[in-house]
């Protein structure tokens, strides 16, 4: 009977730990926060003033932006916001 016990035991922590690995990849595999792509300067594509984005982003909770070319204009609102950037290499 010890001995059935001592065999379950091990196999029982060997499943905990299984499970709590498991856990541990699946959660590090979800999705971490919203990014969204800014292309461009904002009067020839149409798109709001630059400080406008970065406020739209902050209150939408968008935690990362891509562009496509490092102006200044884009750059310079980013500064401070806490906004994760990624810069795109065509």
């Amino acid at each position: 009977m010890a001995m059935f016990y001592a065999t379950n035991s091990k196999h029982f922590a060997a499943a905990i730990l299984l499970l709590g690995l498991l856990m541990a990849i699946l959660e590090l595999t979800g999705a971490q926060s919203i990014g969204v792509c800014y292309g461009g300067n904002g009067n020839a594509n149409n798109l709001p003033p630059e400080q406008e984005v970065v406020d739209l982003y902050k209150a939408n909770g968008i935690g990362r932006m891509r562009i496509y070319t490092p102006y200044p204009e884009i750059l310079q609102p980013l500064d401070g916001s806490n906004i994760e950037l990624m810069l795109g290499v065509a």
